[in-house]
């Protein structure tokens, strides 16, 4: 089984369904590239996943836990978002940030949260580094870490990150996507919704195409690179 599955899956804002039917799974120690244009319900997808929308239908498993019953959301201990927009706390420090999602995913230890922060920043130095350094004097590509450290500490073992690089250099871009592909090899499961697809085919393992809020494609990045047709949605 894997440890994301979504099926049947449809959901939008009040009367109207941004996505329809829609499958996709993720699988521990793999990058799941989510594209496809502007409108497509990529954002929808991880909304209803994470459990931000109430106006939800189908089936999400995580670790082989159903989150929906009978229309109640909740979000399950070892998924994460980090939301489009980074949400960072300007008024925080970066420790004070990062630590408020070391209970997200439910109380644990003084000693089981300094380990959670001191892995966070092994894969991030950067939150080392700027520990006590207000958020709002941070650049968009540090807040963007200082998120992603959040969404680890808090014991995720599959991260939903959406459009990660929106206003970032290409060098950031780059820099960002090797701690993505190091937290894969290190068994996260990731979901990765980005405009870029060439940028996101460097570490996706899967490619998931959605369109008008139905998915398209579901393949292997492999296949997905080698077929000119699949290019030619974009």
């Amino acid at each position: 089984m894997s440890l994301l599955e979504v099926s049947g899956l449809t959901a939008g804002y009040g009367s109207h369904a941004a996505i329809h039917d829609v499958a996709a799974r993720a699988e521990r120690g793999e990058v799941t590239a989510l594209v496809g244009h502007n409108g497509a319900g990529k954002t929808t997808l991880l909304n209803s996943i994470a459990g931000v929308l109430r106006n939800v239908r189908g089936s999400v498993v995580f670790d082989g836990v159903e989150t929906l019953r009978g229309g109640s959301r909740r979000r399950p201990s070892g998924l994460a978002m980090v939301p489009q927009g980074m949400g960072v706390f300007p008024s925080l420090t970066v420790g004070e940030n990062v630590t408020l999602g070391v209970t997200a995913g439910g109380k644990v230890s003084k000693e089981e949260a300094a380990e959670r922060i001191k892995v966070a920043q092994g894969y991030l130095p950067l939150l080392a580094e700027r520990w006590n350094e207000r958020g709002g004097r941070l650049s968009g590509g540090q807040r963007q870490m200082v998120s992603i450290g959040r969404a680890l500490v808090s014991g995720a073992s599959c991260i939903l990150l959406d459009e990660p690089s929106v206003g970032l250099s290409p060098k950031l871009v780059e820099d960002m996507m090797k701690v993505f592909a190091t937290l894969r090899d290190a068994g996260l499961a990731i979901v990765l919704v980005e405009q870029n697809v060439k940028q996101a085919l460097t570490i996706a393992d899967r490619v998931v195409v959605m369109k008008a809020g139905r998915v398209i494609v579901d393949s292997s990045a492999e296949e997905f690179s080698s077929r000119e047709s699949l290019w030619e949605l974009f």
